[in-house]
């Protein structure tokens, strides 16, 4: 995940963009990677809650613990 702006979010990862749209937010844009338009990336607007959901993903990455589903509820 890259932060373009304080506006916001790049999503580079399609399992992060999933586990973000499992928690409800919504990605306004979606494109061509710029480095590699072979990829898509998918654009978000940068909020709190928007980096605290990153945040965990990355924990939860760290600890292996992605297919826990209760990290949905």
């Amino acid at each position: 995940m890259q932060k373009q702006n304080n506006d916001f979010y790049v999503c580079k990862r399609l399992r992060l963009c999933h586990f973000l749209l499992m928690k409800g937010f919504n990605f306004d844009s979606y494109r061509p990677d710029k480095y590699n338009p072979k990829f898509l990336v998918w654009i978000f607007k940068n909020s709190d809650k928007l980096e605290k959901a990153v945040s965990e993903y990355y924990e939860r990455l760290e600890t292996k613990a992605w297919w826990n589903t209760e990290f949905l509820i």
